[in-house]
């Protein structure tokens, strides 16, 4: 099943050559087209990862703990996620050794405000060596995404709801409507059992698309992890 829609000239091709997993095939294919892999209650679903959330609920409410507090904390990704320099690889030459010299194109593209606040950083080792992309227009579509998405450190965000949430998945995109309608992508939902006091509960982790510059100069500094 397929979530979302890929750009018309999305297209990979190429050969496995290695004997891996399907689960690793599959992850691999999934991230040079900008996508989730995932196996979901019995089907396997590629979630297309969009240019911009457009939310499909809004949650009006996160729940308040005996404390009178609201469940709800706001994060950032760690420094060490930030990528602002990109070599992307792809065109890969079947002939030859997998190695930089054995790709016939190479997408490079910088984010210069980013460096500015934090300095280049690159993506380790073969984590943009795209065997399976072969056009530059499609290398290129790719690139920027991921430029986008890490070039600052994007937003976390942490709150807990009652159970007519329950029916959200990773990926779906929700409005929180108790901070401004922000559009945020959930992660990471999952039960919390009640107790004979407490009523269960949906706990959610989730997350902005980290596309906005220029940014509040405190989020590039500071804590990385802060109660609201």
């Amino acid at each position: 099943t397929t979530v979302g829609t890929f750009p018309s000239f999305y297209r990979l091709d190429g050969a496995i050559t290695e004997r891996k997993t399907a689960q690793y095939w599959l992850d691999f294919f999934a991230l040079q087209c900008r996508a989730w892999y995932v196996r979901e209650k019995g089907v396997s679903k590629l979630i297309v990862r969009p240019d911009a959330l457009t939310p499909t609920r809004t949650i009006a409410a996160c729940l308040v703990g005996s404390d009178g507090k609201r469940s709800y904390t706001t994060g950032k990704a760690l420094i060490t996620e930030v990528i602002n320099s990109i070599n992307l690889l792809y065109n890969r030459d079947w002939s030859m050794t997998r190695d930089k010299t054995g790709f016939r194109g190479c997408y490079n593209k910088k984010h210069t405000e980013s460096i500015g606040y934090y300095g280049e950083h690159e993506p380790s080792g073969e984590q943009f060596w795209f065997d399976f992309i072969q056009s530059e227009q499609m290398a290129a579509s790719v690139a920027l995404y991921y430029l986008n998405k890490y070039s600052r450190r994007y937003r976390i965000y942490k709150f807990s709801t009652c159970l007519d949430n329950e029916d959200l998945n990773f990926a779906d995109v929700v409005a929180l409507g108790f901070d401004g309608n922000r559009a945020v992508q959930i992660r990471a939902p999952g039960i919390n059992p009640g107790t004979a006091r407490q009523i269960d509960t949906i706990n959610f982790d989730a997350t902005d698309l980290g596309r906005d510059w220029p940014y509040i100069g405190t989020d590039y500094i500071g804590t990385d992890y802060v109660s609201t």
